[in-house]
């Protein structure tokens, strides 16, 4: 006798019970997938009453529903992770997000610098020195002061911070010592606070 065809409900169950060991492996938390998550996150951390969905802690609750529809580990790993998530977000909490963890900040120079999330600790945003010029405070997100590294030209951190007025009035100094001799290109003045913020050295300066 020929076995009874499996249904859309036991293929589902079937993929899930085969997927949920292997869950990290198959949705690892990177690229722009891990990156949201890390958003959403620090949204929650910061604002534990705005009834943030419980996948966010736990991304494998939502394994069942991603599973409904797909037969095999390959179709599960062609899923648009990111858009499937936001699309889970009530509005109110989209825009929330938006404001609380924003993906990138602008910064004094007009560029638009993507933040990073790291677990349990504040946001970190990397910049070069010369496009901070006239940002003499801290940016808060959440209430939580970020952590601004503060790049030399060679893309290392020259200082790393969540006290940016203390750093201009106070390191800075020797930072401007260190790093003019080696990188004459870039501006190096002695007030950053009246400074021109750029993202490159322009061509001509006095």
């Amino acid at each position: 006798p020929t076995s009874r065809r499996a249904q859309p409900a036991d293929v589902t169950e079937v993929l899930a019970a085969a997927a949920q060991p292997r869950f990290s492996r198959l949705f690892p938390e990177a690229d722009a997938y891990g990156a949201l998550l890390a958003r959403l996150r620090f949204a929650v951390r910061v604002s534990t009453d705005d009834g943030w969905p419980e996948w966010i802690a736990s991304p494998e609750l939502l394994l069942e529903d991603w599973c409904m529809g797909r037969r095999s580990f390959a179709e599960l790993r062609k899923l648009d992770l990111v858009n499937d998530l936001l699309g889970r977000l009530p509005w109110g909490l989209r825009k929330q997000l938006d404001v609380l963890a924003p993906q990138r900040m602008e910064v004094p120079s007009g560029a638009h610098i993507q933040l990073e999330y790291p677990a349990d600790k504040p946001p970190i945003l990397s910049a070069r020195v010369q496009q901070l010029f006239g940002m003499m405070k801290t940016p808060k997100l959440g209430g939580v002061s970020i952590m601004v590294h503060l790049l030399a030209p060679n893309g290392r951190p020259a200082q790393v911070t969540q006290d940016l007025e203390g750093f201009w009035s106070g390191t800075y100094a020797e930072v401007r010592k260190d790093l003019r001799g080696r990188y004459p290109k870039h501006a190096w003045p002695e007030d950053p606070s009246t400074a021109i913020p750029e993202n490159r050295p322009r061509r001509k300066r006095r």
